[in-house]
C-alpha cells in the first residue's frame, strides 16, 4: 500500500502522534487499532515490510525533508506545525509519489 492510499482524506491524518485509534488515543503506527496517521507514521506503516532497518522509510523521509526544505528540523515537527493542513500533506505525498 502506498501512503497516498492510506492518507486519502483528512479523517485518516493526525498530528501529535505517529497514529491514533478511533477514540483519538495515541497508538503505535503498526497497531491494528490505528485509523489515523501522521505523515511519518503513514510512511512507516506502508513501507515497514519492504526491507530490514526501514531503509526505504528513511530514504522517503529524507526526500520529504529535502522537498519541504527542513534543515534543522524534521518531518515530524513539520507535520505537527499548527499551520499545517491536510492539503499540505497531500501535496507532499503527491509530489513524492509515495
Amino acid at each position: 500500500m502506498k501512503v497516498s492510499e492510506l492518507l486519502t482524506d483528512e479523517t485518516k491524518w493526525c498530528q501529535g502522534a505517529y497514529a491514533r485509534d478511533i477514540h483519538g488515543q495515541e497508538v503505535s503506527y503498526y497497531s491494528l487499532k490505528a485509523v489515523r496517521y501522521c505523515l511519518t507514521g503513514a510512511i512507516l506503516q506502508c513501507y515497514q515490510d519492504i526491507d530490514k532497518g526501514n531503509q526505504v522509510s528513511e530514504a522517503v523521509i529524507g526526500v520529504g525533508e529535502a522537498v519541504i526544505g527542513v534543515i534543522e528540523d524534521d518531518i515530524f515537527t513539520w507535520n505537527d506545525a499548527d499551520e499545517r493542513t491536510f492539503a499540505d500533506i497531500r501535496k507532499l505525498i503527491e509530489d513524492l509519489d509515495i
